[in-house]
């Protein structure tokens, strides 16, 4: 599916509002771990950024996608370590899940915004000649 940068947007709030989400209740169930805190912090901070880079997506595809990708890679860095982590703990199947969800998202969203980006510049150059 060839998504716009209006559904594209859609898509990453949306991830900048599950990743809030996510951080308040890993936030809510914290009991003094650092390693809870840790996680949640990290989590409302991609989803600022997820946020960001919703909300400025235009700018983002005419300038530089490098913030958009770096939340994204961020992300699944982040679901990859808590996926080792948990997997120390003890196996369950929702923390194999996630980090290959994560990773599905990210690389559709990375693909689209490349996407968005290149078509943006070729229109550039079109309109410049």
């Amino acid at each position: 599916m060839k998504e716009t940068i209006k559904s594209l947007r859609i898509y990453i709030l949306f991830s900048g509002t599950w990743s809030t989400i996510s951080g308040l209740s890993i936030l809510k169930s914290f009991e003094g771990n650092p390693f809870t805190l840790f996680f949640a912090l990290v989590q409302l901070t991609l989803a600022a950024s997820y946020i960001y880079a919703g909300l400025n997506l235009d700018k983002l595809i005419q300038n530089s996608l490098r913030p958009l990708k770096l939340a994204l890679l961020a992300g699944v860095s982040i679901s990859a370590l808590k996926f080792l982590l948990k997997t120390i703990v003890g196996f369950d199947v929702y923390a194999f899940l996630e980090p290959i969800l994560v990773m599905s998202i990210a690389w559709y969203l990375w693909k689209n915004a490349t996407r968005l980006q290149n078509e943006s510049k070729l229109l550039q150059a079109e309109n410049t000649e």
